[in-house]
């Protein structure tokens, strides 16, 4: 009996790392959002990442980099492990490209904002591209979280759901 007892966990664990590792690098997601903010004030939460972590409640903290080209650069602290968040382009206040990389886990999010008013609120529509390349023990577990649970869309919604909120995520 105490075999089974040993042998099921072990089994299920290495079920879980053998499907983790056949699923796919990539995912993407698509979405759009009415905000009731004007526009001036999506852009402004948009750009304040203390606030509104793209990390979401997973965030411990947010430090600020050196500015690249001159656009905005910081680092949100999970943990043990970091995200290091890059603006590659923008043009104030309807469009912003973000790029997203995970110091530990080989994770690569590409991340575009397109933002536009909407009656008396805006629209916001974000595409994300979700990179997990093989490479630590930790990928077969994320690939299999992305995709039991919406992954690329589910980031989308809960930092759009942050952005449109009063109180952001922190």
């Amino acid at each position: 009996m105490w075999l089974w007892i040993v042998l099921v966990p072990v089994v299920l664990v290495a079920l879980a790392f053998v499907v983790g590792s056949l699923l796919p690098e990539r995912y993407s997601a698509e979405k759009s959002v009415e905000i009731d903010l004007p526009i001036d004030e999506v852009w402004r939460r948009l750009h304040d990442p203390k606030r509104f972590p793209m990390s979401g409640n997973m965030c411990r903290g947010v430090e600020e980099l050196p500015s690249e080209n001159g656009l905005a650069v910081w680092e949100e602290r999970m943990g043990g492990s970091a995200l290091r968040v890059r603006n590659v382009a923008e043009s104030e206040p309807s469009h912003l490209h973000r790029e997203l990389v995970d110091t530990v886990v080989p994770f690569r999010s590409d991340c575009e904002f397109w933002i536009e008013p909407s009656g008396d609120g805006t629209r916001v529509r974000c595409r994300n591209d979700v990179a997990l390349r093989s490479g630590t023990w930790h990928v077969p577990l994320f690939r299999i979280s992305m995709s039991l649970f919406g992954g690329a869309g589910a980031a989308i919604d809960s930092y759009l759901g942050g952005i449109g909120s009063d109180r952001g995520s922190r």
